[in-house]
């Protein structure tokens, strides 16, 4: 009697995909657990996409599989280039499409793929649910009876180990060379939890499999929302939100544009400032009520009015963003360039891009999964690019060629701000020029000078470890060795810094 337990051994395909999975937390711990993070995160990327496609080699008769496949084999290389968060997010997203690609049913809701595949992290609660129905079915065995059967046996066992330890030296000196050291470094739980972390993803990266993919979930209806969204509602709100709009349009054209004087007491960047992210806002809170707009009904969504009014109202939206960026750079050029800055102009591009995307989904009648492709290509098409540019040297070189000392207008260079950028090595390359540039004051030099004194060795300590190493930090190696920075400001130490007679 098996007690509904199935007695099926597990398949070959099965072990294999188990095994992959093994191959890929000990790689993980062996390079990244408690280890500064470089090269590393390349190398394990590059094993996880070999073990996803060596164990579902019918993946690769996709065409869209095979450019899936190389565009995460370029950020697993852009990772050895340099370690970066947003390509190991590239990298990780791409694995999930790539293993939804094996899905014959993607093509046609691809919302209900990425619904299900959030499983991937609730995996264990899953299991131990059905573990513990599938328990309450079997046998109840009394745990006493359990204990009481392996008490002897261990217990009698360890007493004999060490009497014998005891008379023989042989073993006296095995026992002794067990390093528990080693043993205790593997009971760690951020340890565990390191492997959880890597081995549930990629488990179901290797073995992918679209929970209750023959349930098919309800078409979206109208809410209660909809009962505010009735045509003559839509109308007023729309004939609002254009006035109100084109209000802050003709302002940001007559001011950013056009050149007019602002009033008195108002800087371009205060003005470029104080309205870059409201409008973002503004216009996410545009696409939302269109799209609420186009569940109320067909006699609301497929006015005339109405249409004519959303794609006045979206237009003066993308307006309204490209005008966002512009005041972005506008306080840039008057003040400084930040990582925060250009994060906020990538996002303002992709907002944009989904309010066209939106527009044309309208004006041709689409559906959500075809607005839903469109969104996703365009997203991961700009991170995908946006992810390769050296923003730490180009935001310390902006910095500098347009600082107030070089440039005789604008802020001052913010040295200390710079200083965040020592761990990419960038910085130091800056602190030099600022050393040797007779249009800095001599208090920015010792300043410099003693950033480069205290962050030039830890730099150089993070990158002997061969974990940490990264083919763009071999380069900047490289320059710092030809402009003998460590020799020249290893000792130096001037107390003068902090006095400021200067």
């Amino acid at each position: 009697m098996n007690h509904g337990i199935s007695t099926k051994a597990p398949s070959e395909r099965f072990i294999l995909k188990v095994a992959a999975t093994l191959i890929c937390v000990v790689v993980a711990d062996f390079l990244m657990f408690d280890e500064h993070i470089g090269w590393t995160m390349g190398l394990f990327g590059f094993t996880v996409l070999c073990c996803v496609t060596v164990c579902n080699q019918k993946l690769l008769r996709s065409k869209v599989a095979i450019f899936l496949t190389i565009l995460v084999f370029g950020q697993c290389l852009l990772m050895i280039e340099r370690a970066s968060f947003l390509s190991f997010v590239l990298a990780f997203v791409g694995l999930i499409f790539l293993a939804l690609s094996g899905w014959r049913d993607i093509a046609k809701d691809k919302l209900a793929a990425l619904y299900y595949f959030k499983n991937i992290f609730f995996t264990p609660v899953v299991l131990l649910s059905a573990k513990h129905a599938a328990a309450r079915q079997q046998p109840k065995i009394k745990s006493g009876n359990l204990v009481r059967g392996w008490v002897l046996p261990v217990g009698l066992s360890t007493i004999f180990l060490f009497f014998f330890s005891s008379a023989n030296p042989v073993l006296a000196n095995f026992f002794s060379a067990i390093d528990l050291k080693f043993i205790l470094d593997f009971m760690k739980p951020g340890r565990w939890f390191v492997w959880l972390l890597v081995g549930i993803p990629t488990f179901h990266l290797i073995r992918f499999r679209v929970m209750a993919k023959k349930k098919h979930r309800r078409p979206l209806r109208a809410g209660n929302y909809a009962l505010f969204f009735t045509k003559d509602a839509v109308i007023r709100s729309l004939v609002a939100f254009n006035i109100i709009f084109l209000f802050q349009t003709v302002s940001d054209v007559m001011y950013l544009w056009g050149g007019w004087s602002l009033p008195e007491g108002i800087t371009y960047a205060e003005y470029a400032h104080k309205g870059a992210y409201p409008l973002i806002v503004t216009a996410l809170l545009a696409g939302i009520f269109v799209m609420l707009t186009n569940r109320a009904g067909e006699e609301v969504s497929s006015h005339p009015l109405v249409k004519k009014l959303i794609y006045l109202w979206l237009a003066q939206n993308i307006l309204l963003v490209f005008s966002s960026m512009f005041r972005t750079v506008l306080y840039v050029e008057h003040y400084s360039l930040t990582y925060l800055r250009i994060a906020a102009l990538i996002w303002m591009l992709l907002v944009a891009g989904g309010l066209l995307i939106l527009i044309l989904r309208l004006h041709y009648r689409r559906n959500e999964n075809w607005m839903l492709n469109r969104i996703i290509i365009m997203l991961f098409s700009i991170l995908y690019l946006a992810s390769f540019p050296n923003y730490a040297s180009f935001i310390a070189n902006y910095n500098y060629m347009h600082s107030k000392q070089v440039t005789g207008e604008g802020t001052l260079l913010d040295l200390e701000y710079l200083r965040y950028f020592s761990d990419t090595g960038e910085a130091f390359l800056v602190f030099e020029k600022v050393v040797n540039d007779d249009r800095f004051s001599n208090m920015d030099k010792r300043q410099a000078r003693n950033f480069m004194r205290d962050m030039l060795p830890y730099y150089e300590l993070q990158r002997k470890n061969w974990r940490s190493w990264t083919y763009r930090d071999h380069r900047l190696q490289k320059k710092l060795n030809q402009a003998d920075l460590r020799n020249r400001f290893q000792s130096v130490y001037d107390p003068s810094y902090w006095r400021y007679d200067n």
